[in-house]
């Protein structure tokens, strides 16, 4: 056999573990990649998590240095909730910063950053979390690592207050309303006009308070005794203003147009800018004890007529015979549709309303009819004045409505959403 021919045997075999060795390279770095993929994830995951703890514990932390309060909380959230990598995480306090977080714009509940300053000198409104871990690697390890390169992630929860873009001409009683908030029991006796109601106390009453105890039945004005002592008060309709500087007329026709088109963009502070409850006049033709009651019968599903909704739904676009349930549409198994309307203070000869807050409410039943049965309340079903309600309150908002219709804000109010912002 020629010399050359023999002097390339095993030639193979070489190249063969070469790139055996190369192969092995790639797959370990490949492996390291993925990993390192699904550990950033993980502790975009932890980071999330650790600033929406943050802006839970900031919702309900009064003053403007709740750094000392906060820091331990979302220290014990991630070390005890958290892992990356298999391993504990942990974040340091220097990587949980207060924020104050103003948005450029709100459309459709998105929202675009345009300044977020860490640990502002005001009260902060947001929180920023920073967490990092180092992965083991296959790769980092064969060339003499522990460890991988650094990854980090941060987050940014936003305490985003609600605005308001419909209400409902609906006046309903705040005395009671706050009592259920403060833990009050109802025949306890609180000073007129009663105190407000802090974010902590909705917080707390929106998180641990039952279906019942959220309930409240709301008579009809001019509701006589014994119904009076048997409920939670009563309510009053009003004119709100058509726009920020009142001009609103009371009646009817304006009252029925506010109850179905929802066109108010404002509810001011008192009674002295056009919001006085509209003439009740005298008669009870629907059975109700006065005419407002029978307004709001007449056009609360359209079927009286009445009334202008401009082409927009009413409030309950599907109610059924004996039942007093709201649906919003027939297939709706359960009654309940979500609307805005007015807690406040009815004063003078009831003719004048003191406005304490929007509520976000489930109306779920309407009386059209004393004999309609209503089963969203928890004890007697039945019986009750054409023109009871029966809401299920869900929150507080500002009493300024937003013509502009963004949803999410820094204005005042106390129904907040946390939102993840970057």
């Amino acid at each position: 056999m020629p010399r050359e021919k023999r002097s390339r045997r095993g030639s193979t075999i070489v190249m063969v573990a070469l790139m055996l060795v190369a192969f092995a390279a790639v797959g370990a770095i490949a492996a390291d990649i993925g990993r390192f993929y699904v550990v950033a994830g993980e502790l975009q995951t932890a980071a999330d998590a650790a600033a929406l703890k943050g802006a839970m514990v900031l919702q309900i932390t009064p003053g403007n240095s709740p750094k000392s309060t906060i820091d331990p909380q979302v220290m014990a959230w991630v070390a005890s909730t958290n892992l990356s990598d298999g391993s504990t995480l942990s974040v340091v306090a220097d990587s949980i910063h207060m924020a104050f977080y103003t948005p450029a714009s709100t459309n459709n509940n998105t929202v675009t950053p345009a300044s977020l300053v860490l640990d502002p000198a005001g009260r902060p409104n947001a929180v920023y979390v920073a967490v990092d871990h180092q992965p083991k690697g296959v790769f980092a390890q064969v060339i003499g690592r522990a460890t991988g390169p650094q990854i980090a992630r941060r987050a940014v929860a936003w305490i985003a207050n609600l605005s308001l873009s419909c209400i409902r001409p609906f006046a309903l009683p705040y005395t009671p309303f706050y009592k259920r908030v403060a833990g009050l029991p109802s025949n306890a006796n609180v000073a007129f006009p009663a105190p407000d109601v802090t974010a902590a106390q909705m917080v707390a009453f929106q998180q641990n308070a039952t279906i019942a105890d959220r309930t409240f039945i709301i008579l009809p004005p001019g509701t006589p005794y014994p119904f009076a002592l048997a409920n939670d008060s009563s309510w009053r309709g009003y004119n709100p203003p058509s726009n920020q500087n009142g001009n609103a007329n009371s009646g009817k026709t304006t009252f029925q147009n506010f109850l179905t088109g929802c066109n108010g963009v404002a509810v001011n502070s008192d009674a002295g800018n056009g919001n006085t409850v509209p003439n009740q006049g005298n008669g009870n033709s629907c059975g109700a004890p006065e005419l407002t009651a029978c307004w709001t019968s007449a056009v609360i599903d359209q079927s009286g007529g009445g009334g202008n909704n401009n082409g927009q739904q009413p409030i309950c676009s599907a109610m059924r015979a004996n039942d007093a349930g709201c649906y919003m549409t027939p297939a709706d198994t359960a009654p309940g549709v979500i609307v805005d309307a007015a807690w406040a203070d009815i004063v003078g000869n009831g003719q004048s309303v003191d406005f304490r807050y929007v509520g976000e409410m489930q109306f779920t039943c309407f009386f059209k009819n004393t004999t309609d049965t209503c089963n969203a309340i928890p004890g007697t079903k039945t019986g009750y004045p054409v023109g009871t309600m029966v809401v299920i309150a869900a929150g507080l908002k500002s009493r300024k409505l937003n013509p502009s219709q963004d949803i999410l804000s820094n204005a005042p109010t106390n129904v907040q959403r946390l939102i993840l912002v970057k």
